[in-house]
């Protein structure tokens, strides 16, 4: 095994998570049609990373993860009825995401042992207020957040593809000759990340508190998003050279 791998990015190619954003038209229903069962959500966050991780042949989706009051929370009510309890969301959310709740009811109902996760999740994650809607990946690390909005749910749906979509993680390539040839045909700079991934404790941390970040995945998109206008705005250019007709020229008698 090499224990010295290369890891190779041409900046801002972003293609995780790639089942779980790529949008689809919801068919219209008529009468003949079924409307779509009301989602499911688990209170087992732990199930529910299992399930987030796919297999061989399924590949991992994002959690949506909902802190609520039920009983006694009337933002929260609101985005249920508003959001959660609608059929638009059902469609997005069916083959997008694994959705999780977890509940801070006043009325007691809850076992001793899904008070204390709930409770732990909350404090994990910073959690103060209610109704917060966090999106993570399989492994539970932060990608975005989100509470109430108004604007019914595909509003809602569109911010939660656009907050996957600022923090998709990053493809590494590890062929230097395939990096080089996506590089030259984007125009993109190469980051060349020369790592030792199962003994480096710099690597590690480096890996941790940069490349897995959210902040890093949002750099990466921004330099492709950059990168993409610039070329447009070239292209453009050079089509409106090529294509404008010469000037007429006058000759004076």
């Amino acid at each position: 095994m090499n224990r010295f791998p290369i890891r190779l990015l041409t900046t801002g190619v972003l293609t995780a998570l790639t089942c779980t954003l790529l949008t689809s038209p919801t068919p219209a229903q008529d009468d003949g049609q079924q409307a779509p069962s009301s989602p499911t959500w688990s209170t087992d966050f732990t199930a529910a990373k299992t399930a987030a991780a796919g297999g061989p042949k399924r590949a991992s989706k994002p959690l949506l993860v909902k802190f609520t009051g039920s009983d006694w929370c009337h933002w929260c009510h609101k985005l249920d009825s508003e959001v959660f309890q609608q059929p638009e969301f059902a469609s997005w959310a069916r083959d997008r995401v694994v959705l999780v709740e977890i509940d801070f009811p006043r009325s007691g109902t809850q076992s001793k042992a899904q008070r204390e996760q709930n409770r732990e999740l909350a404090k994990h994650y910073g959690v103060r207020g209610y109704p917060t809607v966090l999106l993570l990946d399989h492994t539970g690390k932060r990608l975005g957040k989100l509470g109430y909005e108004r604007g019914g749910a595909k509003h809602w749906t569109e911010l939660v593809d656009a907050e996957l979509r600022a923090n998709r993680a990053p493809t590494w390539h590890t062929d230097l000759t395939t990096a080089q040839a996506e590089a030259k045909k984007t125009g993109r700079p190469l980051l060349v990340n020369f790592t030792g991934s199962d003994w480096c404790h710099w690597c590690v941390r480096l890996k941790r508190e940069v490349f897995s970040t959210p902040e890093f995945s949002r750099w990466a998109q921004e330099q492709h998003q950059q990168q993409r206008r610039r070329r447009h705005r070239r292209q453009r250019h050079e089509q409106h050279y090529t294509t404008r007709p010469p000037a007429t020229r006058h000759q004076h008698t």
